[in-house]
């Protein structure tokens, strides 16, 4: 699944409205962003990026109820909803951050696990 697949997942599944903008540099990149209204209108936009924002990650986890543990003797990170799921919708992402570092690791295993939500979603 590549980045942009998990970044619309994890969104449905936090019912984050995103839309397809580009980011204003001379490439044009298409990226996802949320749109900001002011007294009902339309008023700027913010790119959406949890895999490379840590306060969007981290919004993303609280408004989903994850949990986040860190394993004891290895380099990775848990992120499940163990705390509130019942069998059927259990989430569960290890992450390592042997090649990367642990704010990385942690942000990917949010988006991994918000993705994996919204896929149980659609069953």
């Amino acid at each position: 699944m590549t980045d942009r697949e998990l970044l619309e997942l994890a969104a449905k599944a936090a019912g984050i409205e995103v839309h397809e903008s580009d980011d204003g540099t001379m490439q044009r990149r298409p990226v996802l962003a949320m749109t900001h209204y002011v007294q009902g209108q339309p008023y700027s936009e913010t790119r959406w990026d949890p895999l490379r924002d840590d306060a969007q990650a981290h919004r993303l986890a609280a408004d989903l109820r994850l949990d986040v543990l860190w394993a004891e003797h290895s380099p990775s990170v848990v992120v499940n909803n163990d705390s509130w799921a019942n069998e059927s919708n259990l989430v569960e992402v290890r992450e390592s951050y042997f090649h990367s570092t642990k704010y990385e690791a942690l942000r990917r295993a949010i988006v991994i696990a918000a993705a994996e939500l919204a896929k149980q979603d659609k069953s």
